[in-house]
Order: structure tokens, then sequence, then C-alpha cells
């Protein structure tokens, strides 16, 4: 996915950089979750795995049906077509609600510079623990 895109909606970006290899597309990756834009939450599949897990016997027999015997998530999609057609999918579809655009105010800039040393006190993470070692000051770089 094109940097630009991500840096367009950094409200959707849950997950820091640091643990980011890579960004991939997916198809209904998010399914049964809804994916902003794209699809609607699944309420139906939803209630059917609240059904399922009222017992430790029903939780067991739907991790086995839609998760441990689907090795991908090409797998999972044509169990859920086979078992309840490509309809109820097409049915989540978004349809486009355009709004105005957004200003968020950002500069997408962090408090990091490229090289790891914190702007603010022109310090890497590890003297930063250093000074707060020895004076004591609640400074977290975890």
């Amino acid at each position: 996915m094109d940097h630009e895109i991500i840096k367009a909606s950094p409200q959707f970006t849950i997950v820091p950089s640091f643990r980011v290899n890579a960004v991939i597309e997916e198809p209904r990756g998010a399914h049964p979750s809804e994916l902003s834009g794209h699809y609607n939450l699944d309420l139906l599949f939803w209630a059917m795995m609240d059904l399922a897990n009222r017992s430790e016997e029903g939780f067991r027999t739907w991790m086995k049906e839609w998760v441990y015997d689907l090795p991908t998530r090409a797998a999972y999609l044509e169990h859920y077509i086979a078992r309840f057609g490509k309809e109820p999918l097409d049915r989540l579809q978004a349809r486009p609600y355009y709004s105005a655009p957004v200003n968020y105010g950002s500069a997408f800039t962090s408090m990091w510079d490229d090289q790891g040393k914190m702007l603010l006190f022109e310090h890497d993470p590890r003297r930063i623990r250093e000074i707060n070692g020895r004076e004591g000051l609640l400074t977290d770089v975890a």
C-alpha cells in the first residue's frame, strides 16, 4: 500500500509504524468486523459466533469449522460463500458516502528523528534512560 495513502488517514493507523514490516491488501481481511469505507459489520455472523461460544463444545466446533480447518483467508471466504452464498457479503459492501475533506492539523512528524534521537532532548532512548536513572525523572521511553 502506498505510504501516502496511509499518511492521509492517520486515524486508521492503530499499530505503531515500528511494529509493521509490510501492509498488504487482503480482500475482506477484517471480516466479520467492518472496514470503514469498504464493508459493514456482519451482524449475522457475529450472532452465529455468539451462539456457538455459549458452550465449550460449541466454541470448539466453531473454531474447528471457521479457523483450524481453513488454511488461508481465501479458504475462509470460500467456506463462507459455500455456507451462506455470496449475497450476504455483497449486502455488506459500503456504498460511497463522501464528505468534505478533513484537516487533522498534523505535521506528520514525530518526537524522534530518523536516527532514533528524541528531538526535544536531542538524546537517544538509551541516554534518556540513563538520565532518568541518575536524576529520577519521570520519562517513559519504552
